[in-house]
């Protein structure tokens, strides 16, 4: 909740300054990138609360760093100063607690504090949105709508890839999937917390021509969305990442996946099987590319489906 939270240490150790360390910190806000996951509380440095030891406070911090991503010329001005903060505010809690008599601890569970903050982390380390790759297929690895059926995946696991776009800031699809199947790319059928945006909706597209009639550009939400045309896959990422977008979930279509895989751009995988086979001419990952292995991999029943999850290993 964005507080800062202090303890009295016992009366045979040196007491710690009545004052806050960080008096905009002692107060709950409101932070896009820094305090928008329940349960969470500190600061992005990732102070952790102190706890009473022998010889006085020991307090245990994950460590801070400033990555090259950065240093470049064409880094988020506004990412690397919100970032760049963070760091000071580590450097300047070391020394105030040092100060104190704590003893202060860096790395204390720094894997779990950046996991709290992975696609803010990502984007300001590599340049990068963290990228999902999702998709809803058949057993036989198909992605066309079966004849007499609109959807291949049951009702579940469509809940499930709903709830999945309310933990990413963009949705992104190919400029092919917008002519064929003219999507909304919105979260609709469940309740969005209170304040969340519907995500930005991206179009990848090579010549940038959609219909005008298209939802994307109709719909209430039109000013949610960008066309990127002209540029490689990698490129528009990279300025989806410069306007200060962290997460990205692409949708496919099957060019779109294959183009991400092959240059190695998707950071993690949500695939819903439905079991059925139906054959088909799409592909949910087309063209040729080097295979991407998986960990942390988990198999999720969802209604009659089954979610595939993981992280690609790079």
């Amino acid at each position: 909740d964005g507080t800062t939270t202090r303890l009295v240490p016992p009366a045979t150790a040196p007491r710690a300054p009545a004052a806050p360390i960080f008096p905009e910190w002692t107060t709950p806000r409101a932070s896009q990138h820094l305090d928008d996951q329940p349960g969470r509380t500190g600061d992005p440095a990732g102070h952790a609360v102190g706890e009473p030891w022998a010889g006085g406070l020991r307090a245990g911090i994950a460590v801070a760093e400033r990555p090259a991503a950065w240093e470049a010329e064409d880094a988020a001005p506004a990412a690397a100063a919100d970032a760049e903060r963070a760091v000071q505010m580590h450097d300047r809690y070391i020394v105030v607690e040092s100060d104190a008599g704590i003893e202060v601890i860096e790395g204390v569970l720094a894997d779990q504090c950046a996991a709290l903050n992975r696609h803010w982390n990502h984007q300001n380390a590599e340049g990068m949105p963290w990228v999902i790759a999702k998709a809803g297929l058949s057993l036989d690895g198909r992605i066309d709508s079966p004849p007499h059926r609109r959807w291949i995946t049951s009702a579940s696991s469509r809940r499930e890839a709903m709830n999945l776009r309310t933990s990413v800031e963009a949705i992104l699809v190919g400029g092919g999937t917008v002519r064929t199947d003219d999507p909304s790319l919105t979260i609709r059928g469940i309740k969005l917390p209170k304040g969340h945006p519907q995500p930005w909706r991206v179009v990848w597209s090579k010549s940038g021509r959609i219909p005008k009639s298209s939802k994307l550009l109709t719909d209430a939400h039109r000013d949610r969305t960008i066309i990127l045309k002209g540029m490689t896959l990698r490129a528009a990422l990279k300025e989806l990442a410069k306007r200060g977008i962290s997460s990205v979930l692409i949708e496919g279509g099957g060019r779109t996946q294959g183009e991400a895989f092959k240059g190695k751009l998707v950071d993690e995988v949500r695939f819903f099987i439905a079991p059925l086979i139906q054959g088909g001419n799409l592909s949910a990952v087309s063209g040729s590319i080097s295979p991407a292995k998986l960990s942390d991999v988990t198999y999720t029943k969802i209604g009659s489906d089954l979610m595939i999850s993981g992280k690609v290993r790079k």
